[in-house]
């Protein structure tokens, strides 16, 4: 039997890239039948759907030399996630897209992308989908590795610095002038709160995560707090998933690695500025996934996620 062959459209942010991932298992549940190709925008995106048995292959966009003739082999394609970038590809294309509608701000990005494919390819269109969390599929290498990073037996406290804001920056000045980038909380606000909680949780050292472009604010951090683990441009997606499974909790901004942390059963705090956290907060809500937010991020104190991270730390 020739099965229906489907491109599935991925993202080339780690959230954005993460928060299709319920949806694209979704699809494949429902219809097991489907071939299932992954065609991603970058590098990072695509490396979120390695190893993953809902999909088959995964394409970067860059290295098609000609997109049409490549989706000659497809019956149909699959965006689940609506952009600027997704929305000037399909222009271009020459099969049939099923497009997800505009955003739901008042809907989490993720439900809204299960809600999207249980509508158009399940006989329940009636009803809001079930959460799935997000997946990430690490192997036996990269929970290896991850040991090497850190101590199994000891107990962590994870922080990330920075954003993809900051991490696309290539250069000392860029890295600058971006440095108060709306989505992040200052480097000394993380550096007290580091010392709050040595003062209330000795027994935990801090871990440092973040991409090579963040480096930057990890040195800083160091500088005044140099009893830190810095892992920051030292693991993969995956890696970096297996490395938070020992974290008795991750606290970071509205950024690529807060999705990764929903992954597993991880205690999060995401700190939130202007940006809408029921769009793009914590997925699946859980008790152990807390939101801290204010209209400017500097205007959360050190007290005020001290005072979360202990009654999650405490539960």
């Amino acid at each position: 039997m020739i099965k229906t062959r489907i491109l599935f459209i991925v993202p080339a942010r780690l959230g954005d890239a993460l928060m299709i991932t319920p949806a694209l298992a979704l699809l494949k549940k429902h219809h097991p039948e489907y071939m299932i190709d992954v065609l991603a925008f970058g590098r990072l995106g695509a490396s979120v759907y390695q190893d993953n048995p809902n999909s088959q292959y995964c394409f970067l966009i860059e290295e098609i030399e000609s997109l049409n003739e490549f989706l000659q082999n497809y019956v149909f394609i699959v965006a689940a996630h609506r952009d600027k970038k997704t929305l000037g590809l399909l222009e271009r294309l020459n099969k049939p897209v099923v497009l997800i509608e505009p955003a739901d701000q008042q809907q989490q990005q993720a439900q809204q992308a299960l809600n999207f494919i249980q509508n158009l390819f399940t006989e329940d269109n009636a009803n809001p989908a079930q959460p799935i969390p997000y997946q990430v599929f690490a192997n036996h290498a990269d929970e290896t590795y991850a040991q090497t990073l850190i101590n199994p037996q000891k107990s962590y406290i994870g922080l990330h610095l920075g954003c993809h804001g900051i991490n696309k920056a290539k250069s000392w000045l860029s890295w600058r002038a971006k440095i108060e980038h709306k989505k992040t909380w200052q480097v000394r606000q993380f550096v007290e709160l580091a010392q709050l909680l040595k003062g209330h949780y000795p027994e935990h050292q801090v871990v440092l995560t973040g991409g090579e472009n963040e480096q930057q604010l990890a040195q800083e951090f160091l500088k005044t707090y140099p009893d830190a683990l810095n892992c920051v441009g030292k693991t993969s997606v995956q890696q970096l998933a297996v490395l938070m499974r020992y974290f008795s909790l991750y606290i970071c901004g509205d950024t690529g690695s807060m999705h990764l942390a929903c992954t597993g059963n991880t205690p999060l705090i995401a700190l939130f500025g202007p940006t809408n956290s029921i769009r793009t907060g914590p997925y699946p809500p859980a008790p152990f996934r807390r939101v801290i937010q204010a209209d400017i991020m500097q205007k959360i104190s050190a007290n005020d996620v001290l005072e979360v991270a202990k009654e999650l730390l405490n539960s």
